[in-house]
């Protein structure tokens, strides 16, 4: 990876952990287990858009959420995003 693909990851907040993104939490497709209510910290509620679920089951989810590795937004009431390190990215596929 160059540091010119690098760059969409930052470190608004000053994580420990270094810089890192928020990937989108949705996957294509229905899967009944993979669509349930997220609340924002905000309170706002979420659900997967049209046409998609959430890319994993819920308990999957609040184990990455009690991590501190869902990103709800600067304000906290965005839909959910996974956190990614730029420490854990292997590469891209070409």
């Amino acid at each position: 990876m160059t540091e010119e693909q690098a760059k969409v990851y930052k470190n608004p907040n000053n994580d420990p952990k270094g810089r890192w993104r928020a990937i989108p939490m949705t996957a294509q497709g229905y899967r009944p287990n993979q669509m349930y209510e997220i609340t924002a910290p905000s309170g706002d509620k979420h659900y997967p858009p049209e046409g998609r679920c959430w890319s994993m089951i819920e308990p999957e989810f609040l184990k990455l959420r009690e991590a501190g590795r869902i990103y709800f937004g600067k304000n906290g009431n965005s839909q959910p995003g996974v956190i990614r390190y730029l420490s854990e990215v292997e590469g891209f596929v070409p």
